[in-house]
Protein backbone atom coordinates (compact mmCIF):
# COMPACT_ATOMS: atom_id res chain seq x y z
CA UNK A 1 0.00 0.00 0.00
CA UNK A 2 0.99 3.15 -1.12
CA UNK A 3 1.83 5.72 2.41
CA UNK A 4 -0.35 8.38 1.16
CA UNK A 5 -3.24 5.99 0.79
CA UNK A 6 -2.51 4.58 4.52
CA UNK A 7 -2.87 8.82 5.65
CA UNK A 8 -5.75 8.98 3.71
CA UNK A 9 -7.72 6.39 5.10
CA UNK A 10 -6.34 6.83 8.71
CA UNK A 11 -7.36 10.17 8.40
CA UNK A 12 -11.21 9.47 7.12
CA UNK A 13 -11.73 6.68 10.15
CA UNK A 14 -10.63 9.25 12.70
CA UNK A 15 -12.95 11.85 11.10
CA UNK A 16 -15.55 9.07 10.94
CA UNK A 17 -15.04 8.51 14.95
CA UNK A 18 -15.22 12.21 15.57
CA UNK A 19 -18.39 12.60 13.57
CA UNK A 20 -19.88 9.59 15.59
CA UNK A 21 -18.34 11.42 18.70
CA UNK A 22 -20.16 14.31 17.89
CA UNK A 23 -23.79 13.65 18.05
CA UNK A 24 -25.92 16.09 18.33
CA UNK A 25 -28.18 14.29 20.83
CA UNK A 26 -25.05 14.02 23.25
CA UNK A 27 -24.52 17.37 23.26
CA UNK A 28 -27.58 18.77 23.85
CA UNK A 29 -28.04 15.95 26.75
CA UNK A 30 -24.87 17.25 28.18
CA UNK A 31 -25.81 20.87 27.78
CA UNK A 32 -29.11 19.49 29.80
CA UNK A 33 -27.05 17.91 32.29
CA UNK A 34 -25.21 20.94 33.11
CA UNK A 35 -27.88 23.43 33.15
CA UNK A 36 -29.74 21.77 35.43
CA UNK A 37 -26.89 21.62 37.99
CA UNK A 38 -27.02 25.78 37.02
CA UNK A 39 -30.36 25.70 37.89
CA UNK A 40 -30.46 24.20 41.30
CA UNK A 41 -26.76 26.04 42.38
CA UNK A 42 -28.88 29.17 41.56
CA UNK A 43 -31.92 27.65 43.83
CA UNK A 44 -29.58 27.42 46.44
CA UNK A 45 -27.78 30.60 46.15
CA UNK A 46 -31.09 32.47 46.33
CA UNK A 47 -31.69 30.51 49.33
CA UNK A 48 -28.88 31.39 51.07
CA UNK A 49 -29.92 34.94 49.92
CA UNK A 50 -32.72 34.94 51.48
CA UNK A 51 -31.81 33.39 54.82
CA UNK A 52 -29.04 36.14 54.68
CA UNK A 53 -31.75 38.72 54.29
CA UNK A 54 -33.64 37.68 57.09
CA UNK A 55 -30.77 37.66 59.60
CA UNK A 56 -29.70 40.97 58.55
CA UNK A 57 -33.66 41.92 58.96
CA UNK A 58 -33.39 40.72 62.05
CA UNK A 59 -30.26 42.50 63.43
CA UNK A 60 -30.91 45.81 62.08
CA UNK A 61 -34.32 45.52 63.91
CA UNK A 62 -32.59 44.90 67.21
CA UNK A 63 -30.18 47.37 66.59
CA UNK A 64 -33.05 49.81 66.55
CA UNK A 65 -34.70 48.72 69.66
CA UNK A 66 -31.36 48.96 71.39
CA UNK A 67 -31.04 52.71 70.04
CA UNK A 68 -34.64 53.47 71.32
CA UNK A 69 -34.20 51.67 74.67
CA UNK A 70 -30.48 53.58 74.90
CA UNK A 71 -32.47 56.98 74.06
CA UNK A 72 -34.87 56.56 76.94
CA UNK A 73 -32.11 55.49 79.74
CA UNK A 74 -30.27 58.70 78.63
CA UNK A 75 -33.39 60.71 79.18
CA UNK A 76 -33.92 58.95 82.49
CA UNK A 77 -30.48 58.96 83.13
CA UNK A 78 -31.04 63.11 82.52
CA UNK A 79 -34.03 62.93 84.75
CA UNK A 80 -32.04 61.78 87.51
CA UNK A 81 -29.40 63.95 86.96
CA UNK A 82 -26.51 61.25 86.07
CA UNK A 83 -25.10 63.06 83.16
CA UNK A 84 -21.92 60.56 82.51
CA UNK A 85 -24.51 57.60 82.56
CA UNK A 86 -26.61 60.15 79.57
CA UNK A 87 -23.38 60.20 78.08
CA UNK A 88 -22.91 56.67 77.79
CA UNK A 89 -26.31 55.48 77.20
CA UNK A 90 -26.09 58.38 73.88
CA UNK A 91 -23.08 56.41 72.83
CA UNK A 92 -24.45 53.28 72.88
CA UNK A 93 -27.26 55.01 71.30
CA UNK A 94 -25.10 56.09 68.05
CA UNK A 95 -23.06 53.08 67.65
CA UNK A 96 -26.85 50.73 67.71
CA UNK A 97 -27.75 53.64 64.64
CA UNK A 98 -24.64 53.01 63.10
CA UNK A 99 -25.11 48.85 62.90
CA UNK A 100 -29.27 48.99 62.76
CA UNK A 101 -28.13 51.41 59.20
CA UNK A 102 -25.18 48.88 58.30
CA UNK A 103 -27.06 45.75 58.55
CA UNK A 104 -29.86 47.21 56.70
CA UNK A 105 -27.87 48.48 53.99
CA UNK A 106 -26.11 44.89 53.96
CA UNK A 107 -29.98 43.56 53.63
CA UNK A 108 -30.73 45.62 50.86
CA UNK A 109 -27.58 43.83 48.98
CA UNK A 110 -28.79 40.23 49.84
CA UNK A 111 -32.47 41.56 48.60
CA UNK A 112 -30.77 42.68 45.07
CA UNK A 113 -28.54 39.49 44.99
CA UNK A 114 -32.04 37.25 45.66
CA UNK A 115 -33.71 39.23 43.43
CA UNK A 116 -30.78 38.82 40.70
CA UNK A 117 -30.52 35.02 41.21
CA UNK A 118 -34.44 34.33 40.76
CA UNK A 119 -34.11 36.07 37.23
CA UNK A 120 -31.23 34.55 36.39
CA UNK A 121 -33.09 31.44 37.47
CA UNK A 122 -35.92 31.62 34.85
CA UNK A 123 -33.40 32.53 32.44
CA UNK A 124 -31.83 29.27 32.92
CA UNK A 125 -35.65 27.27 33.17
CA UNK A 126 -36.88 29.19 29.86
CA UNK A 127 -33.44 28.01 28.49
CA UNK A 128 -33.58 24.85 29.33
CA UNK A 129 -37.09 24.16 28.21
CA UNK A 130 -36.05 25.10 25.03
CA UNK A 131 -32.68 22.52 25.38
CA UNK A 132 -35.60 19.85 26.14
CA UNK A 133 -37.65 20.59 22.94
CA UNK A 134 -34.88 20.77 21.02
CA UNK A 135 -33.79 17.14 21.86
CA UNK A 136 -36.93 16.12 21.65
CA UNK A 137 -37.49 17.46 17.83
CA UNK A 138 -34.32 15.82 17.63
CA UNK A 139 -35.74 12.32 18.66
CA UNK A 140 -38.28 12.51 16.66
CA UNK A 141 -36.43 12.80 13.85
Amino acid sequence: MCPLRNLNLTRARINALMDKAEDPLQIINQYIREMELLLEAAEQTAAKQLAALSQFRLLSEEQSELAKRREEQAYMAVQAGQLDLARRALLAKSNAEKKAAKYKANEDLCMRAADYMYERHEEIRLQLAELISRRDALIKV
